[in-house]
């Protein structure tokens, strides 16, 4: 393109540029920039994939039964809420408690959208096993881990255990996403974000003085 001045660069040639501070136009478009952020991903995964061994893979599911299988597994570690391990949520006037909002809005789901989760955590479940894991390379590198396992079933039992006794975990997949909320409303999201910052700090005080009174 005319003026562009990063013709034949790759996408991690471009990341390592230290420019934080300056635009620099390295993409045409926004398709051009979801193509090449998408590429850099897949560098991160391919690190993993190429550990990954072909017998931690065999016992992926392939066929429709084989995950028609794991999804009514999945579904229904959704709606067991006999061990629910999230606490319940208290009234700070008259102490009553309240089931946890997590675990209120996950059983309030409907069959229907309990399935399309079950989709998605089976598809990210698959992918995972592969090592295919899906995170931008600009993310924290701190902030997520990866663990193999030798089979996928026994991936697939873990995350099963977590959706039984951990409602906040189907909680994520019907939860607005950050990024989309933020646009949607800015001087809303602003607003209760110093707020909510406000309030932790107001906490941390509050048990900082308590500590000290004892």
């Amino acid at each position: 393109a005319d003026g562009y001045a990063h013709e034949g660069k790759t996408i991690t040639q471009m990341m390592e540029e230290d420019h934080p501070d300056s635009f620099q136009g390295y993409f045409h478009n926004v398709e051009h920039a979801e193509t090449l952020g998408a590429e850099y991903t897949r560098l991160v995964s391919a690190r993993i994939v190429g550990t990954i061994t072909p017998a931690a893979m065999a016992d992926i599911p392939t066929t429709p039964q084989q995950k028609r299988e794991w999804l009514v597994r999945i579904f229904d570690a959704i709606r067991d809420f006999t061990n629910v391990t999230n606490r319940p949520r208290s009234n700070r006037v008259n102490t009553v408690q309240h089931e946890n909002t997590h675990v209120v809005r996950v059983r309030q789901m409907k069959g229907a959208a309990t399935e399309l989760v079950a989709h998605k955590i089976l598809n990210l479940a698959i992918n995972a096993q592969t090592g295919n894991v899906g995170m931008p390379a600009w993310v924290h590198r701190k902030s997520w881990t990866y663990k193999r396992f030798p089979t996928f079933a026994e991936r697939m039992e873990h995350i099963l255990h977590g959706l039984r006794v951990n409602k906040s975990i189907a909680h994520t997949f019907i939860s607005v996403d950050p990024s989309r909320r933020w646009v949607a409303n800015p001087q809303s999201e602003l607003k209760s974000n110093m707020t909510g910052n406000d309030e932790k700090k107001s906490l941390i005080n509050d048990g900082r003085e308590a500590r000290q009174n004892q």
